[in-house]
């Protein structure tokens, strides 16, 4: 309770997940909501896609498609399927759905760019570190190091 406390995240997303489930404390839905909201205000995903799911099993859709629509914008993979299920059940439209897999793509695409980034700085400094000429032949043409 004391990283909720300071503001974590993650913690607030854990909350969330034991007051919705009942694991160590009685089953508190308006508590686990309080904590998914705070974790998904933070930038999490998962707490944001449990909104969704929330608000799907309440029966209110259009609301969960909107939660849905925020983590899949994210890049995140199971929003995106229920955007799909969504779709397939006419709760989203064909324009949403198509935006919603624009996004996700772009998503996808801008962690793996700055993945591919990260690599490539790593890789620079490991071959600057390199004095030998032949060793960092042999490093470029051995596969050792990553290329964009």
């Amino acid at each position: 309770l004391s990283a909720t406390k300071l503001g974590s995240i993650e913690s607030h997303f854990a909350l969330g997940n034991i007051y919705r489930q009942g694991q160590i404390v009685t089953k508190d839905m308006p508590k686990a909501i309080k904590h998914y909201e705070i974790a998904a205000m933070g930038g999490s995903d998962n707490a944001r896609h449990s909104l969704g799911s929330i608000e799907c099993e309440a029966g209110n859709f259009h609301r969960a498609m909107r939660h849905y629509m925020i983590s899949a914008s994210a890049g995140h993979d199971p929003s995106l399927m229920s955007i799909r299920k969504g779709f397939e059940c006419g709760f989203v439209t064909k324009d949403d759905y198509a935006k919603a897999l624009r996004a996700h793509k772009d998503a996808q695409d801008e962690a793996k760019s700055e993945s591919r980034d990260f690599i490539a700085a790593i890789n620079a400094r490991s071959l600057q570190a390199v004095h030998d000429p032949a060793r960092k032949a042999h490093m470029l043409c051995s596969g050792f190091l990553h290329r964009k």
